[in-house]
């Protein structure tokens, strides 16, 4: 068995490797109480001790190690303690999960390696939707995997050794939103048990004012659209989520629990995902997310490229189904056949795609829940 150790000093550390390990093949093993003072930015404060984690995969085996107390980042120094107090750890390979630092700050690295030596894999983990910079140097001895292309700043061109996997950020937001904790089978349930009515719900906001994101003036336009092209009967627009829910202070599970009920009240949903489609950001972000693990059959308002990596999945969405050289033809067409179709037709089309709907679950679920080998084995090698 290969035995790894994994510190990671990110934010979002666990979550991120139960992207690549594989949520299911995580295993809390031990809680270990340790009282030593320890520097957190400028003040000292005790460490109560230290989770340990384990996830075998093949013959390799994963430790990872956090603070006990979620709410507090790892710091160098608790790398010292760790393996001070765990001289098991001392034998295995080592590999050092790296902060998003500050804008073009090395500093973390340069510190580590300082204290501790460079006998160590350094590994940046990119998965949040929105487009990060690498800050770090590419003169050091760190392998970035990202759902997305990187870049130390916006003029710089980026030679870094880095695996890219668009799909890990559905992955990501699915942890995040605390998705995966809902039962696959249940949620199956729940969606047969749903009655949706022949009409097309598109969640209103953003939609009147751009609320100072500079992409957000496309979900006005494609609103627009739907209201040019169907009757006001037949589509439904909502600036909250059922039972509404306020965007403000919402909790994740009362996200969760309206994208259910919202997105599968109607035949069909228009969700657009946060910028607009011919803009070539290629990161996923919870929206797509929403359209592939909740939503009934689903129009994504999102660049091409998310449609071709979706589709390399086996994942069909309502946009595969409508000829157009862009999304926005395509949805020209979408509304056009909701509009000048009969009741019989939507309702063959929707029970059609009910089916697809379900398989595309499936297909996801399965790629969330299994260790990302291809990834895993870039780190290692």
């Amino acid at each position: 068995m290969e035995n790894y150790l994994i510190v990671d000093f990110s934010e979002m550390g666990l979550n991120n490797w139960a992207v690549l390990l594989g949520r299911q093949n995580i295993q809390r093993i031990e809680d270990r109480k340790i009282r030593e003072e320890i520097t957190r930015g400028c003040t000292f404060s005790p460490t109560e001790g230290y989770s340990v984690f384990k996830a075998e995969i093949g013959h390799q085996c994963f430790w990872l190690v956090y603070n006990m107390n979620f709410g507090l980042r790892l710091q160098p120094e608790d790398y010292k303690i760790i393996l001070s107090h765990f001289p098991e750890f001392s034998t295995y390979r080592h590999i050092i999960g790296v902060p998003n630092a500050e804008t073009s700050s090395d500093s973390f690295i340069e510190q580590f390696t300082e204290k501790f030596g460079d006998d160590v894999t350094f590994v940046q983990l990119a998965f949040a939707g929105d487009p990060q910079k690498a800050m770090y140097s590419p003169r050091h001895n760190l392998k970035i995997i990202a759902c997305h292309l990187l870049t130390r700043t916006s003029s710089e061109n980026t030679n870094y050794p880095y695996y890219i996997d668009y799909r890990l950020g559905m992955v990501w937001f699915w942890l995040l939103n605390h998705y995966s904790l809902i039962d696959y089978l249940l949620l199956e349930k729940m969606i047969d048990s749903f009655s949706a009515e022949d009409r097309i719900f598109m969640l209103g906001r953003r939609i009147t004012d751009n609320d100072g994101f500079s992409d957000m003036g496309s979900r006005k336009k494609y609103f627009n659209v739907l209201n040019q092209l169907v009757s006001p009967e037949k589509y439904k627009l909502e600036s909250k989520l059922k039972p509404h829910i306020d965007f403000a202070g919402m909790q994740r599970v009362g996200l969760s629990v309206g994208l259910l009920l919202s997105y599968n009240s109607s035949y069909f949903s228009v969700i657009q995902e946060s910028w607009d489609p011919k803009n070539l950001r290629e990161a996923f972000t919870e929206k797509t997310t929403m359209a592939v693990t909740f939503s009934g059959p689903s129009f994504i308002v999102s660049n091409m490229h998310h449609q071709e990596v979706l589709n390399s999945m086996g994942i069909q969405t309502l946009n595969a189904f409508f000829d157009g050289e862009d999304t926005e033809e395509k949805f020209i067409n979408f509304c056009k056949f909701v509009e000048n179709s009969t009741p019989e037709e939507r309702l063959t089309f929707y029970q059609q795609q009910r089916i697809i709907q379900k398989n595309n679950r499936k297909i996801f679920w399965d790629f969330a829940l299994s260790p990302k080998h291809e990834a895993l084995q870039f780190i290692l090698h």
